[in-house]
């Protein structure tokens, strides 16, 4: 296969050469903004589910947004800032039957700044949420400067999506960024956390697509409209999945980095592979062992980005 182009980015080469972790930065300009996102995937583990034989795939994402004036505009004015982050998540058409998205609503699974909320105990995701977000930061501050470290964008997140839609084929959490009470402005920077899980059979190739869109708002040439500068990241994911945990072969094994977690320490091997004690409490219950895959062969297939500039459009009474 041929090289994968991510615009003037960066380049990555043959699949197998692929990390399973994908890094994006872009950026668009508004009139008097430019509007910069640092996006960070990652499908980090999945659990062999007995009762179903469906494998069980956990998929994290962490994304940064900044925004700042452009060169020619007079410092110092109010009326832009982060905006929001929308992710959609859509199954594409394939011969598994069992392919299905799900949500796992514990409070760690997501978070955002600047947002209104409880802010979550992140322990049992942290050393995930720490190489993403710093993967993250990497990105950004090579192109701009990011005011906060990896532990103080943790420390600051909190909540959950304002707006959610949670169905078998289709994911979608959009998180709001509120202005700042001191001067009626946006933050010039966020972040959002969200994970999410995909089911699916053995011995098959599932596909699904990932659209991650950051808002800039800018309302700065009064009487003009005020108005958010979207930019976009669209990707296709494809995962083929390993036979049966019980039919794989010992050559099977180590490509995928099969690993049995005993029920006498499970606990603690868990969370050794990043794996956390809500996900496995089940077997620990039943007294049966776990069974992963560490090394998973996750395919890039697509990624691009867009941008597009929209009005803001006040709610009307239709809308309520």
């Amino acid at each position: 296969m041929g090289w994968i182009s991510w615009g003037n980015w960066n380049d990555w080469g043959e699949w197998s050469d692929a990390p399973r972790m994908l890094d994006t930065l872009g950026s668009t300009y508004g009139d008097c903004i430019e509007v910069i996102a640092a996006l960070e995937v990652e499908v980090s583990y999945a659990i062999w589910l007995p009762l179903t034989q469906n494998w069980l795939y956990q998929c994290r994402l962490n994304s940064l947004g900044k925004v700042r004036l452009k060169p020619e505009m007079p410092p110092y004015v109010a009326g832009w800032g982060s905006y929001c982050s929308t992710i959609n998540l859509e199954k594409v058409e394939s011969g598994d039957p069992a392919f299905r998205f799900s949500q796992d609503s514990t409070a760690s699974n997501f978070g955002a700044f600047p947002h209104e909320g409880d802010h979550p105990d992140y322990s049992p995701v942290y050393d995930a949420l720490l190489v993403l977000v710093s993967a993250g930061l990497s990105k950004m501050n090579a192109y701009v400067a990011f005011g906060l470290t990896a532990v103080q964008v943790i420390s600051a997140l909190c909540g959950e999506p304002d707006d959610t839609i949670n169905e078998a084929e289709r994911l979608m959490a959009e998180y709001e960024y509120p202005e700042y009470p001191v001067n009626g402005s946006f933050s010039p920077e966020s972040s959002c956390w969200y994970c999410w899980e995909i089911r699916a059979n053995s011995n098959d190739y599932v596909t699904f697509t990932l659209e991650y869109d950051f808002g800039a708002y800018e309302f700065l040439n009064p009487p003009s409209p005020a108005q958010v500068v979207h930019l976009i990241n669209s990707s296709t994911w494809g995962i083929p999945t390993p036979p049966p945990r019980d039919r794989m072969t010992p050559e099977e094994k180590d490509r995928y980095g099969f690993v049995e977690l005993s029920i006498h320490d499970i606990e603690k091997q868990a969370s050794e592979f990043g794996v956390s004690f809500e996900k496995i409490k089940g077997f620990v219950r039943e007294e049966e062992s776990v069974y992963i895959l560490t090394n998973l062969e996750v395919k890039l297939e697509s990624s691009n980005f867009t941008s597009k500039i929209e009005p803001i459009r006040h709610k009307t009474s239709d809308d309520i």
